[in-house]
């Protein structure tokens, strides 16, 4: 992990127990009342039901369990995907603005997000994509983009809100790209970016 103060940073992991596909990491100031502090939140892409997982990260860089959340979504896996089960970047993003946890859930078509408070997560709210297999979140302010990479790939526009986010209007973009509601992991768009820092806050 990256040792920066009120730094952002989204990795790839693959561990055996419960198939680890995305995590983001937030280490706020200690005068922070409210947001991520010290805190490493991993998604686990669970078929089954996707589930977030905390980790308390201490000053040397050890991580300590401290929860797990279910979103109320299920995972899913790209055709072809060799070790990122989304073959994504982003699937998962901390927003220290709204302090706000926001991931995909691919396999029901949906985004979840949480309010996160040290290392805990809370009020959770979940809407649909706009399309098939959600592969990545951008955020730009109060606007939250997700890319939709399966059946007709697009990208639409939310509105962050204190009770999650809400779909805007009219703001849904087909990228000209047609697949199976299950992309395969070369074809798969990458990510969605609404600027070239918009995963890592400095």
């Amino acid at each position: 992990m990256i040792g920066l103060s009120a730094a952002v940073t989204t990795v790839a992991a693959a561990v055996t127990t419960f198939s680890l596909a995305n995590a983001s990491e937030e280490h706020a100031s200690a005068a922070a009342a409210t947001g991520a502090d010290h805190a490493v939140f991993v998604q686990g892409n669970e078929v089954s039901g996707n589930t977030i997982h905390a980790f308390k990260r201490s000053d040397t860089g050890e991580l300590s369990a401290a929860g797990s959340y279910r979103t109320g979504g299920k995972g899913a896996v790209a055709t072809g995907a060799p070790t990122d089960a989304l073959a994504s970047q982003g699937s998962l993003v901390y927003d220290p603005r709204h302090h706000m946890l926001i991931g995909v859930n691919a396999g029901s078509g949906s985004v979840t997000s949480f309010s996160v408070s040290g290392q805990k997560l809370s009020d959770r709210h979940s809407v649909s994509s706009g399309g098939d297999f959600p592969l990545s979140v951008a955020v730009y302010g109060d606007t939250a983009y997700v890319l939709n990479g399966g059946g007709e790939a697009s990208v639409q526009g939310f509105t962050i809100t204190a009770q999650g986010l809400k779909a805007i209007p009219g703001s849904k973009r087909l990228l000209g790209v047609k697949g199976p509601a299950v992309p395969s992991s070369p074809t798969t768009p990458p990510r969605s970016r609404s600027r070239p820092t918009a995963r890592t806050w400095p």
